[in-house]
């Protein structure tokens, strides 16, 4: 039970750790992504996988780094991310909406639908045919 008790101290301290590490590089981060990305959006999306990755090895990161500030190690992960988003977006190119075809244009639902004939119609046809039969 005593270990249990000093492993949940451990957790404690390291989530302690963390928020402080992410209250005191969040905009760094975000702000050195901005610039890579040129997109919020993107930007966003990459820093909160910075701060994950960066929360599951900060145990490691806080016993190699001395006393060291964490902010170029956390700058790195974002670099690398980055790297990774542009390398991802060149497999697989997303084209842009205005290249979509005859779903960017306006239309109505009732051009992309084939006509129908009006139910009276019909009911009339399958009692033509049942009376065929």
């Amino acid at each position: 039970m005593g270990n249990q008790a000093t492993h949940e101290m451990d957790k404690r301290e390291l989530d302690r750790a963390f928020t402080e590490l992410y209250e005191e590089n969040l905009r760094d981060v975000y702000s050195f992504l901005y610039y890579r990305l040129g997109n919020h959006h993107d930007a966003e999306d990459v820093s909160e996988q910075v701060f994950l990755q960066a929360y599951r090895h900060l145990p490691k990161a806080l016993a190699e780094s001395n006393g060291r500030s964490l902010r170029p190690w956390l700058i790195r992960i974002a670099q690398n991310l980055a790297i990774n988003l542009y390398r991802d977006r060149a497999r697989k190119p997303q084209s842009p909406l205005d290249a979509a075809g005859e779903f960017a244009t306006v239309h109505d639902t009732e051009d992309l639908v084939e006509p129908r004939e009006p139910r009276p119609t019909l009911v009339r046809r399958a009692a033509a045919e049942v009376r065929e039969v």
